[in-house]
């Protein structure tokens, strides 16, 4: 889990920075959030909020929105395995967006791993 999460993260993060003249800070974790999951009381307590692991970590809608541009750009690229860590990342901070859940399905199939893509659709 952590690997293919910190494998998407950073896939991401590099593609922001290829395709965007924007300062890529806006799209990074917040310390404070990063710091929360170490402790998984606090982390518990504010997901029982009603509050998304996306808050947590200090993304945005447009954040997300820019993830998934980036995502999207590595299956247009036909790049699998790295379009499938970028995807789980996504689900795993914005599990409310379908089309991550979709891609990620998608990417999951495209590396014939099908019950990972048959539990992604």
């Amino acid at each position: 889990f952590q690997q293919s999460y910190n494998n998407g993260y950073r896939l991401l993060i590099d593609e922001l920075k290829k395709s965007t003249k924007e300062n890529v800070k806006a799209y990074q974790a917040k310390i404070d959030g990063l710091k929360m999951l170490d402790n998984p009381q606090m982390f518990k307590n504010f997901l029982a909020q009603g509050k998304s692991v996306s808050e947590v970590l200090g993304f945005s809608e447009e954040a997300i929105d820019k993830f998934y541009e980036a995502a999207h750009h590595l299956i247009a690229q036909k790049r699998w395995k790295e379009a499938k860590d970028a995807f789980f990342f996504l689900v795993t901070v914005a599990p409310q967006v379908s089309e991550c859940w979709l891609g990620l399905g998608l990417a999951y199939g495209q590396c014939k791993e099908t019950e990972g893509a048959i539990q992604s659709y």
